[in-house]
């Protein structure tokens, strides 16, 4: 069965959580029992955390989007290459 660019969970991530900084989405993307294995230490390895950690990354990069270079699908499995952007240079942001 073939998957349409819209009903791909990585391009659904990668727009709706992490350039939309919509944290709720993560709820229809990942399972109720989802478990990360590589979390960072200090945070939990349920959906909690992983929610902290997107919010941590979505904090330290407000401007930040994501562009989906390449993805192959086959079941549930992805293989994706990606580019990350800013809206603002570096150097372009103020300085207190």
């Amino acid at each position: 069965m073939e998957m349409t660019l819209t009903e791909n969970p990585l391009l659904k991530l990668y727009e709706e959580v992490i350039n939309n900084n919509n944290l709720d989405a993560m709820d229809e993307l990942y399972g109720s029992g989802y478990i990360n294995h590589a979390a960072p230490f200090g945070l939990a390895k349920d959906m909690e955390g992983l929610r902290i950690l997107f919010k941590m990354f979505i904090d330290a990069f407000p401007d930040q989007y994501i562009v989906a270079d390449d993805i192959m699908s086959y079941t549930y499995r992805h293989i994706h290459g990606s580019t990350g952007y800013r809206k603002k240079s570096y150097y372009d942001r103020n300085r207190h």
